[in-house]
């Protein structure tokens, strides 16, 4: 489900919601023990930060969290 909301996110910016929803992707991903999906996740909600809530520090912090987990996990998608 979460991974198909950033195509709306993409297309809805204004909602208001999108750092929680990818919040809660993120932290599930995290309990499932699946680090690309988390980087993926991660990468979303560093999104929404800068996107949505205007907070780039915030966004950048995500961004480095989601790059360092998807090169532990041999992602290069995520990575880059």
């Amino acid at each position: 489900m979460a991974q198909s909301t950033h195509y709306f996110a993409d297309r809805w910016r204004c909602w208001g919601h999108w750092h929680t929803v990818f919040e809660l992707s993120r932290t599930a991903a995290h309990a499932l023990g699946d680090p690309v999906l988390e980087a993926t996740h991660a990468n979303y909600l560093s999104w929404a930060y800068a996107a949505c809530l205007r907070q780039p520090q915030a966004a950048l912090t995500l961004a480095f969290e989601a790059s360092e987990l998807a090169q532990a996990a041999g992602d290069t998608v995520q990575e880059a």
